[in-house]
């Protein structure tokens, strides 16, 4: 008899690409995490008022930005869920769209509650 092993979700932030930018940044870290959550929250909403609209253009071009952003500072599944997004911009729909940015929302809780624990 198989048993399913449920598997861990990855960790919201990679340690390895967050620790290459403390090194890349020093001191400037905390500024840029706290620049990052403000903009990555902007976005997210940007994405949601131009999902019903179907502004696919608004979608690509936010996606984009919080899909970089994301990446630099160690968010990867958050970064990929953007990647999807943009992608679906870039193609001029927002079938699917929904339901990757349900899963970015929840991605970023996740990656704001990382980075507001204690040190």
């Amino acid at each position: 008899m198989e048993t399913a092993i449920a598997e861990e979700p990855a960790a919201p932030v990679d340690a390895a690409t967050l620790d290459d930018l403390r090194c890349a940044v020093g001191d400037a870290l905390d500024i840029i995490v706290e620049s990052y959550l403000s903009d990555a929250e902007r976005l997210l909403a940007e994405i949601a008022t131009a999902l019903p609209a179907g502004d696919t253009v608004a979608i690509k071009d936010c996606a984009h930005q919080l899909k970089s952003s994301s990446a630099s500072v160690g968010a990867l599944t958050l970064s990929a869920l953007m990647q999807e997004l943009e992608a679906l911009g870039a193609e001029g729909t927002v079938a699917g769209a929904p339901a990757l940015l349900d899963q970015a929302n929840a991605d970023f809780k996740r990656v704001r509650a990382y980075f507001s624990a204690p040190a």
